[in-house]
């Protein structure tokens, strides 16, 4: 800890107009607020700009990254008070600046220029990527959907061709059916008339009988009638 408090100590510079000047200028030209904060691209432009100014030929710098990172937002807070302080006490901005004040401005309206275009970057990064996952989902929606259509197409067909067999199979039931009952029907109907045949063979044989007893009869009859009648004298 001691070590850290020497070296902090070593390493401290006393702040002038000259040290703020030549650190804003160094901060334009730099531009570490075009980096997301926390970045390890923003805190190597931190680093880069420390080290520039601890060569500085002008004036003796002593200064970390952290250090010249830190003055700076005391630097932009400390104007943005005054300048509010002004506007509030006359109701119009004070025209006289300083260089530095200038440099502060400048590096003020930079910064959130560059805040406003990462936002407006990561706006249509996210539109980009909403859309591509909406596409994503769309493509996976229609091959969800091609595959339910060819299940459903193939289940149709295998039911189609269970009908078809069905029907087949009832049609060909069906026509044993017919060939069973046309036979059952030409059965019964030779049996008919075979009785039909059988009855007027019988009744034939007994006109034939009567027929044949008839002459029999009628002269049994005459016999009879002669007896029964006188002879004429």
């Amino acid at each position: 800890m001691l070590n850290n408090l020497c070296d902090f100590l070593s390493r401290a510079i006393e702040w002038t107009e000259i040290h703020d000047t030549l650190l804003c200028r160094e901060v334009l030209l730099e531009e570490p607020y075009k980096y997301k904060k926390g970045s390890d691209e923003r805190g190597k432009k931190w680093t880069e700009i420390a080290e520039a100014l601890d060569k500085s030929e002008e004036v003796k710098f002593k200064v970390t990254q952290r250090g010249v990172r830190e003055r700076m937002k005391r630097l932009q807070k400390k104007h943005l008070e005054k300048k509010k302080a002004e506007e509030s006490a006359s109701g119009i901005a004070v025209d006289d600046v300083t260089e530095l004040e200038t440099l502060i401005d400048e590096i003020i309206d930079r910064e959130r220029l560059a805040e406003e275009s990462r936002d407006s970057d990561g706006v249509l990064k996210k539109i980009e990527e909403d859309k591509q996952a909406a596409e994503k989902m769309r493509k996976e929606a229609m091959e969800r959907f091609g595959e339910t259509k060819k299940r459903s197409e193939a289940e149709g067909e295998q039911r189609r061709q269970t009908k078809r067999t069905r029907s087949g199979n009832d049609a060909v039931e069906f026509l044993k059916e017919k060939t069973e009952k046309e036979n059952e029907f030409r059965a019964e109907e030779l049996a008919l008339k075979k009785q039909h045949q059988q009855q007027e063979a019988a009744r034939q044989g007994q006109i034939l009988a009567l027929m044949q007893q008839q002459p029999q009869q009628t002269a049994a009859m005459m016999a009879l009638i002669k007896i029964l009648v006188p002879k004429k004298s």
